[in-house]
């Protein structure tokens, strides 16, 4: 049971292998400690360093996230034992990529996390609050690469809110959109977004596009 590790796990030399792919990790280490006021875990290794802190419970994680979620947009966000007694959870995290192209492609099967990936945040279930920052020098989804992508995404007034930049979206090896913005608020089942981007080639290409969506 990962939530009540405490102590120290140590991997050298480790082939991780999925889909009939392989990947060597020299070093790997997770540490788990306990104190009266938190807890903390930290991963320490070749292709990630990792921390979260606070009270917190991975194996319902993702249904609390889930739950979070389906507080804006319920129709969308399907919550299975919705009225089940899930812990609340109140962690800050931290997160930095360093060799984990490799990792990424034997794990993911259609993303790529690029070195010198950072991201942090917060949650807290009681209190309804959620911040996250991430930025990604190199991003690689379903074969298509976006560059200097920065997140931002937090919640206030009942309202999720998301913002993303990216300098480039390759679409192609020679096409792309570049100076992309999109802004987007999610509430009461319904979204808001907002997007624009500049190519200033030969060709000067810009636009901008907004709607709204809801939800049943």
């Amino acid at each position: 049971d990962i939530d009540n590790l405490a102590g120290s796990i140590q991997l050298t030399n480790t082939n991780f292998i999925q889909n009939g792919k392989s990947v060597l990790v020299q070093n790997c280490e997770l540490s788990s400690q306990f104190n009266p006021k938190e807890r903390s875990m930290y991963l320490k290794s070749d292709f990630a360093d990792a921390e979260i802190k606070g009270d917190f419970n991975l194996q319902n994680m993702g249904t609390t996230l889930r739950k979070m979620l389906a507080n804006y947009i319920p129709a969308v966000v399907e919550v299975e034992d919705s009225k089940k007694n899930i812990p609340s959870q109140n962690f800050e995290f931290k997160f930095l990529a360093k060799k984990s192209e490799a990792l990424s492609l034997v794990l993911f099967e259609n993303l790529c996390i690029y070195s010198n990936t950072i991201a942090s945040g917060s949650y807290n279930s009681l209190e309804n609050t959620v911040k996250l920052t991430a930025s990604a020098p190199l991003l690689e989804i379903f074969d298509k690469k976006i560059t200097n992508l920065v997140v931002d995404s937090k919640n206030e007034s009942n309202q999720l809110n998301l913002s993303l930049a990216a300098k480039n979206f390759m679409l192609t090896d020679s096409n792309s959109i570049k100076n992309v913005l999109i802004y987007a608020s999610a509430s009461n089942d319904s979204m808001k977004f907002k997007t624009q981007w500049v190519n200033n080639d030969l060709l000067n290409n810009k636009g901008k596009l907004s709607g709204y969506a809801a939800f049943e």
